[in-house]
């Protein structure tokens, strides 16, 4: 009589146990274009990354990173917004899907990634750190045919984030009814289309406010708020420090060299 197959927990336990590495995956991103991936303990040192991570860097090899804080390797301002979306995976214990985070791209400037993280739990069940992946906005944008409806409706954000945008109006774009936009949209880009434009107009603040000196006022209409008032809300709840705040603790590190 043929032996019934083992149980699927028992199926994972012994190849997860069998594995010589068990970070290994990190290696499939490595032919991926335009994705990385990542693995931190709760203290936000690096224990795994894939091959782009470091090579973005301007670094050797992948174990000059493993160790390394986010401290350790961007401006303060930039380290400090990894931070809090790390931390809010680790207290919720739920993914941070869709996150828009400014990262450095294949050129070595700072540039819109999508990233998605997730808590990694040890065999008690408690949380021992986070995996994640970063994504090139653009990278994404070109994987779409230039002239597709969500690749004109990517551009148009990407580009005229600082104008107002309607999803009536970019639904004329694309061509696409308004309920059939929001769904494609967010089954490609995984985040809706306000938090995308929200998110990329308060990364667009924070950059001007530590490299300029733009009254905060100005800055606020610049990137596409209707007053003051509104930006500093939106900029406040969604990183931790009125504009004003943040000018004054990140304005003096702005210019560090990576």
């Amino acid at each position: 009589m043929p032996k019934s197959p083992p149980t699927t927990p028992a199926l994972v336990r012994t190849f997860l146990a069998a594995q010589n590495d068990p970070l290994e995956f990190a290696t499939l991103f490595d032919d991926i274009p335009g994705v990385e991936c990542f693995v931190k303990d709760t203290k936000g040192h690096r224990v795994q990354v894939s091959n782009g991570i470091w090579k973005r860097l301007g670094l050797s090899c992948a174990a000059d990173m493993i160790g390394k804080r986010d401290h350790d390797l961007f401006p303060p301002h930039i380290a400090d917004q990894y931070i809090r979306s790390d931390q809010e995976v680790l207290s919720t214990g739920q993914p941070q899907i869709g996150l828009i985070e400014i990262w450095i791209n294949e050129q070595g400037t700072f540039e819109w990634f999508i990233i998605n993280k997730y808590p990694v739990r040890g065999k008690d069940g408690s949380i021992i750190g986070i995996m994640g992946t970063l994504r090139e906005s653009q990278s994404l944008q070109k994987s779409l045919a230039p002239h597709s409806p969500l690749g004109k409706v990517a551009d148009r954000i990407r580009t005229h984030f600082h104008e107002p945008s309607s999803v009536a109006s970019l639904s004329r774009i694309a061509g696409l009814s308004e309920r059939q936009l929001r769904r494609r949209f967010q089954q490609e880009f995984g985040i809706g289309i306000h938090a995308f434009l929200l998110k990329a107009r308060i990364h667009a603040a924070a950059d001007r406010l530590v490299r300029r000196d733009s009254s905060i006022a100005d800055i606020a209409l610049e990137v596409g708020f209707c007053d003051q008032s509104a930006f500093t809300r939106a900029f406040r709840e969604r990183m931790g420090l009125t504009p004003r705040e943040y000018r004054i603790r990140y304005k003096a590190s702005a210019n560090k060299v990576l």
